[in-house]
């Protein structure tokens, strides 16, 4: 009397040797049906690659930080742009004078970055109320890095000129870790 999972080893043995390597130029006959009811289907087995753990992966290149505009600056709460790249406002939020807007750089990341925008011109004899947005140069250098932010390149230095004055007030550069201007 045949087993009745006998038909079903036969088509086992039968499809799995299908799907096994490229058969020879004759074909395999198919394996004997198991003599007792107890015997088991043996099946090739099957390798399979887990993925290696997470102590074996070497962790993938970080791109550098970019270049940022100076830092948090100690002696102000409301500056704008520090800390940042690119950034499209700079104001060192103690006087109307050091705001820079509408600012486009034309370089970043190198030695030193440059851009336009605007800032407040005061003329000869004017005060501050009487200064204009006037359209400047902006000139980025120096970078290093900040005593409160140690772990980011920065340029340290800032200056900016306008365009189309000869006189008047014109920023001396200011240092970008700590707000002050630069006597130069």
């Amino acid at each position: 009397m045949r087993h009745p999972l006998s038909g079903v080893a036969a088509f086992l043995a039968i499809s799995l040797s299908a799907c096994a390597a490229p058969a020879a130029s004759t074909p395999t006959p198919a394996a004997p049906a198991p003599a007792s009811p107890t015997a088991s289907v043996t099946t090739p087995a099957t390798t399979a690659t887990a993925p290696p753990a997470a102590s074996e992966t070497a962790a993938a290149p970080s791109a550098p930080s970019p270049i940022v505009l100076g830092a948090d600056l100690p002696s102000s709460s409301s500056e704008k742009g520090f800390g940042e790249a690119e950034p499209r406002e700079v104001d060192f939020g103690n006087h109307p004078t050091t705001i820079l807007r509408n600012v486009v750089w034309d370089s970043w990341g190198g030695e030193n970055a440059t851009g336009t925008g605007e800032a407040i011109w005061v003329g000869p004899g004017q005060s501050t109320a009487e200064g204009s947005w006037e359209p400047t140069v902006i000139r980025a250098w120096g970078i290093g890095t900040c005593p409160q932010a140690p772990d980011r390149q920065a340029y340290t230095m800032i200056q900016w000129d306008f365009e189309r004055v000869e006189e008047g007030e014109q920023p001396t550069p200011f240092d970008l870790c700590t707000g002050d201007s630069v006597i130069a």
